[in-house]
């Protein structure tokens, strides 16, 4: 029996062995479609659903609706996995670098930078890449360790990206990839809902 997966606004995160869905074609094997106007499949059509840091992204009126769609297209029995931005811990390192930089502690001005943008800038961005975009394209990044240290190989592969549309822009190579930066936080809130029993089951995985 073949087992169906969805991974939705994959990004460039994607597998050819499931179906993948984002905003834009990121890839080979990625499906453009706005995710606002539902899930283009049919009832029933998937044993495992996943989506990570995407919900946050939806307006509050509009997450019940994509979770309903969620589990509109999950087989009885399916497991549907979320991922989604730890606020707690972001909020108390924001809370520490507010702290340190007003306490004139060199390196921590520029951290609770950081911090402000894994706050906001994903959840209200109107443009690929958002503000994160705009951090990547400082040389250097006076506080690489810390960004790298809260995103990782996220951060890595989002300031190549950045360097290489600069470097087109001037005219010396080819840009690689989609035009997108995502910055998903390797700490976060992660909520399994399992065993589709028509209720909604988070626990932390």
């Amino acid at each position: 029996m073949t087992v169906r997966r969805l991974n939705l606004g994959c990004g460039r995160r994607f597998h050819p062995g499931w179906e993948n869905v984002d905003f834009s074609s990121t890839g080979p094997g990625v499906r453009a479609y706005d995710l606002r106007k539902g899930i283009p499949y049919p009832d029933a059509a998937f044993d495992v659903v996943y989506h990570s840091h995407l919900l946050e992204h939806f307006p509050k009126e509009s997450a019940p609706v994509f979770l309903r769609e969620c589990h509109r297209v999950l087989k009885p029995g399916g497991v549907i996995r979320v991922v989604v931005p730890d606020l707690e811990t972001i909020v108390r390192l924001y809370r520490e670098a507010l702290e340190k930089a007003a306490r004139g502690i060199p390196g921590w001005a520029e951290n609770y930078d950081w911090m402000l943008l894994e706050m906001y800038d994903q959840a209200v961005r109107e443009h690929s890449g958002g503000s994160c975009n705009e951090y990547f394209r400082q040389d250097p990044i006076p506080n690489w360790e810390f960004v790298h240290s809260r995103v990782g190989a996220e951060a890595e592969a989002a300031l190549a990206h950045v360097r290489a549309v600069s470097k087109e822009a001037r005219g010396e190579g080819a840009t690689r990839g989609a035009d997108e930066c995502r910055c998903e936080h390797e700490q976060g809130f992660h909520g399994s809902v399992s065993r589709n029993s028509g209720k909604w089951r988070f626990e932390m995985i």
